[in-house]
């Protein structure tokens, strides 16, 4: 009775017999090499096709063609197509490499099995400096930008054509730059739009590569700041109509530039609050985005708009609260979310083609290195030791026909000490995968940026060599740099306790606290200085851009440990005081919304939605309520229904 052969176990062993066939193969010569096909011909065929589409969605080309003795297909794994060309890589361009990867990382991509591709050390116990969205489409934007392939896809419920141009990343989000045209028409009729990434809904369709030729895109800096400005999604082909003036606090002043660019601002005054003037086109999204300001913004011209400001937060104010009573209970997930910081879910359970690359990571790491301990293969690789010897006794099976012996995978565990045997086949490293090779361009010019590297330096060689064979992807990486941001760098790695003056959310006067800085990590687009701060007597996260002062004293810090909460991905860290919130706002909000919930929307009626939120800051929930406009209100906990109200009186007061 022939044994269960698990799906990893079956597509491996595709793997290795479509690389090592000397001619394309049959389905049926295939199912004949490969044990755990089905034997009816319907079942037997529709898991081919799931174990081809693993492999290719794995990074993995397959050849197909007849082959000379059948007229079926014929499958096959071609060695151009499956192993890295050779980078010609120097040791401190891999080192370089390395550095970024261990700096900059995705959301979910395991960027050991990045490093072993490209031959340097994965060292994935150095903790990462900054972490970046990692949104499911950038890889197959990341190739089409590459090999010129127009793409489809609907953005707020319709259909784009665009030619893809470059992708950006800015305060938090990444964004597809690109001509977007009329459906089924190309060519210079288009207009340059820009997309946010995480708001493209549904499949990507890529065309054929090579449809156009590269146009001279307007400057991206320029382009992103003026979307912004125009509401990013907004499709408005008419002129900026009127010249905004607006007059904001030194609390909102950092995060006001992030939007709309450090040109606009024409004047500091000596509180420090600053005048900007930029064009607008979309007068009632801008509406809704100064009402968000608060009380930290005022508009000072057109006198119109300022009117317009003044009549809306009067009705906010007076809105009164609903019936609590008259809404359905949220169902919630019973996890903590951050206060207007997105979290994007990554999936703990790896499905097949996931752990397939996983354990081609370890065993080629294994081939090159000879042996390695199974925990610094945990390590390495992030999982731990019980689930190495478990992937690492699957291995075992995995080999070409006949599967003796000899053509299987030899592993041999001694003590803690992994040796393997018969990795010829994976002595050369795989090719980069879409999703890989994207985070990869991205982590070397966020570094390039950050780090303030020279064009010829080696991290800026290697990527120019990696670009060379793999493609440009035309990765563009905007970080805003704080003006103190070194010092606090610095402060942190001497352990030595700093005062800081910080501008709290809604503070006009900035706060002194003594702190013992930790690290400077960069969370959704901004850099934070985590620390333990002695007023509080606890651990806090400070945003950089609302530190006005560094004073360094000579008290050494005490040694501490870095709560783990701290660590993830996500900018808001929750507090004894954090509070979950059921909010009801227009359907129209949605997109604003989803970024900021864990749990799924609930739709009330074709006209409303229920939002579970969670609060750290009261005004930051009110502020959030006056850019959701009208009908948007807290349902409970009753002591914050009057968050609203509260914030468009003290907005009010700007007045």
């Amino acid at each position: 009775m022939s044994r269960r052969v698990e799906k990893i176990e079956r597509v491996a062993d595709l793997l290795f017999v479509l690389l090592n066939a000397k001619e394309p193969l049959t389905l049926v010569q295939i199912a004949s090499m490969v044990p755990g096909y089905p034997t009816e011909e319907e079942a037997r065929r529709t898991s081919f096709e799931r174990d081809k589409k693993t492999l290719r969605d794995s990074g993995i080309h397959i050849t197909v063609s007849a082959p000379n003795s059948s007229a079926q297909d014929g499958y096959q794994i071609l060695a151009a197509d499956y192993y890295l060309p050779d980078l010609s890589l120097s040791d401190s361009e891999r080192k370089a490499l390395r550095l970024a990867l261990a700096s900059v990382r995705f959301e979910g991509t395991v960027h050991a099995e990045i490093a072993v591709k490209i031959g340097a050390d994965p060292e994935s116990a150095l903790p990462a400096v900054m972490e970046l969205p990692r949104e499911a489409a950038l890889g197959t934007l990341g190739v089409a930008v590459q090999q010129r392939s127009v793409v489809t896809f609907t953005y707020h419920g319709t259909k784009r054509t665009i030619e893809p141009g470059s992708l950006y990343f800015r305060s938090g989000h990444w964004y597809l730059i690109g001509r977007n045209h009329p459906e089924g028409v190309t060519g210079l009729v288009g207009v340059i739009r820009t997309f946010r990434v995480d708001r493209i809904q549904g499949a990507i369709g890529v065309g054929e590569p090579d449809a156009f030729e590269p146009s001279d895109h307007p400057n991206f800096a320029q382009e992103i700041a003026f979307s912004l400005r125009s509401s990013i999604d907004a499709d408005e082909t008419a002129e900026p109509r009127t010249l905004l003036e607006l007059l904001v606090d030194p609390s909102a002043t950092a995060s006001v530039i992030e939007v709309i660019g450090q040109d606009v601002v024409l004047a500091r005054d000596e509180e420090g609050r600053a005048k900007v003037v930029f064009p607008i086109a979309d007068e009632e999204a801008v509406i809704s985005w100064i009402l968000g300001l608060g009380s930290a913004a005022e508009v000072l011209a057109p006198v119109a708009l300022r009117d317009q400001i003044i009549d809306r937060l009067r009705l906010l104010a007076a809105e009164a609260p609903p019936d609590a009573s008259a809404f359905p209970e949220v169902p919630r997930s019973g996890s903590v979310r951050s206060s207007g910081s997105p979290q994007r879910s990554v999936r703990s359970a790896l499905d097949a083609g996931a752990r397939l690359r996983r354990m081609i990571a370890m065993l080629t790491f294994l081939a090159n290195e000879g042996a390695a301990t199974i925990p610094e293969l945990a390590s390495r690789f992030g999982i731990d030791e019980q689930t190495v010897t478990a992937e690492l006794e699957l291995a075992a099976c995995f080999g070409r026909p006949p599967y003796t012996p000899d053509e299987l995978l030899e592993v041999i565990i001694i003590d803690d000490e992994v040796y393997v045997n018969q990795l010829e086949s994976l002595e050369r490293p795989l090719r980069l995968t879409p999703d890989e090779g994207f985070a990869l361009a991205a982590a070397a010019r966020t570094l390039l940026q950050v780090e303030g590297v020279t064009p010829n330096s080696p991290l800026a060689t290697g990527l120019a060599k990696l670009e060379s064979v793999l493609g440009e992807h035309h990765v563009h990486v905007e970080v805003t740099i704080p003006p103190l941001l070194e010092e606090l760098r610095r402060s942190a790695a001497t352990n030595k306790v700093i005062e800081i003056d910080y501008l709290a959310s809604g503070q006009t006067n900035a706060q002194v606290r003594r702190v013992e800085p930790y690290a400077v990590p960069f969370r959704e687009g901004r850099f934070y200085l985590d620390a333990f701060c002695r007023e509080a007597d606890d651990w806090r996260r400070f945003a950089v851009t609302n530190i006005v002062a560094v004073r360094v004293t000579d008290e050494p810090g005490e040694t501490r440990t870095l709560p783990t909460e701290f660590l993830g991905s996500r900018a808001f860290v929750e507090s004894e005081d954090t509070t979950q919130a059921v909010i009801v706002a227009g359907a129209s909000h949605r997109y604003f919304l989803e970024p900021l919930v864990d749990d799924p929307l609930l739709a009330i009626d074709d006209d409303r939605v229920l939002a579970v939120v969670s609060v750290g800051d009261p005004e930051w929930l009110g502020r959030l309520l006056l850019r959701l406009g009208a009908g948007a209100q807290v349902i409970s906990p009753p002591a914050l229904r009057s968050a609203k109200a509260d914030a468009a009186t003290d907005a009010l007061g700007r007045y």
